[in-house]
């Protein structure tokens, strides 16, 4: 399975994770990245994240072949340049997934509010 690069929020900064190639073990599953606002207007960020089929987070099957990502500035809509994270690479395989910050009643993705 591919899975699309995404931008994490990491430390306050967001950073670029690269695409990779990846083999699902049975019975897991994968929920994109998602950026939600609440009823108050609060931003809510998901990162991409593989379940197990009790819906409990799993850690993330190591890459195959990952992205090979060009470096260059981040500009926004409006042409000004962002100060953003450094891109991060794909984790080897013995690397320990990070714990979810949250995950909404009801929900099914961890979710960390963006300030």
């Amino acid at each position: 399975m591919w899975i699309d690069g995404e931008w994490l929020l990491r430390r306050g900064r967001w950073a670029w994770s690269v695409g990779r190639w990846v083999v699902v073990p049975p019975h897991v599953r994968y929920s994109p990245w998602t950026l939600a606002r609440g009823a108050d207007g609060a931003r809510y960020f998901a990162p991409g994240a593989f379940w197990d089929a009790d819906g409990k987070p799993v850690d993330p099957p190591p890459p195959l072949v990952a992205a090979k990502p060009a470096t260059a500035p981040v500009v926004d809509s409006e042409g000004i340049t962002e100060t953003v994270g450094r891109t991060l690479r794909a984790l080897p395989a013995d690397a320990p997934s990070s714990a979810p910050v949250a995950v909404p009643s009801g929900g099914s993705a961890p979710v960390e509010p963006v300030r």
